[in-house]
């Protein structure tokens, strides 16, 4: 599964009428409200498409075979070691853990954003938390959808992964 990049559409939607508008109301430098909120949203695109980049970087970001769920820079996780796959919300497929992670937790699903160590435990901590499990995938930034996902997790598995 890679990062599609028509997930990043909407800010191009964004940000070319509003780079119209700077160019048709007034040159950068006006101290204007027009100009703080151009610069604002150009800022926050720039931000985005770092994040696409990065992810598109990374090549494929999840792959569901027989061996198991693998993530980008991290090594298989066997079906023996979930439980079960379910969707959480709409677009949310949470990959929940057979027994509570201690000593070998699961691997996040990278999300594009530049990272230190506190921010990946904090990410961590708050997807168990709200989910039961730091695996969690976000269908809607990767262009597929959850019944794609847990298509996938039924056949591979078996059928007994899954949870819907």
């Amino acid at each position: 599964m890679r990062m599609r990049w028509r997930s990043v559409l909407p800010v191009q939607m964004v940000i070319l009428p509003v780079a119209v508008l700077e160019l048709i109301f007034g040159p950068f430098g006006r101290d204007t409200p027009l100009t703080a909120f151009v610069g604002g949203t150009m800022a926050s695109g720039l931000l985005i498409w770092i994040r696409a980049f990065r992810l598109r970087s990374l090549g494929c970001v999840l792959r569901i075979d027989a061996a198991g769920v693998t993530v980008a820079g991290a090594p298989a996780v066997p079906w023996e070691r979930l439980r079960r796959v379910e969707l959480a919300r709409r677009r949310v497929v949470v990959f929940l853990p057979r027994i509570p992670e201690e000593g070998d937790p699961l691997p996040l699903v990278p999300d594009g954003f530049i990272q230190g160590a506190r921010g990946r435990r904090r990410l961590h901590d708050t997807l168990v938390d709200r989910y039961g499990s730091p695996m969690v995938l976000f269908t809607a930034m990767y262009g597929v959808s959850p019944r794609e996902v847990l298509d996938a997790v039924r056949y591979y598995s078996g059928g007994e992964a899954v949870s819907d």
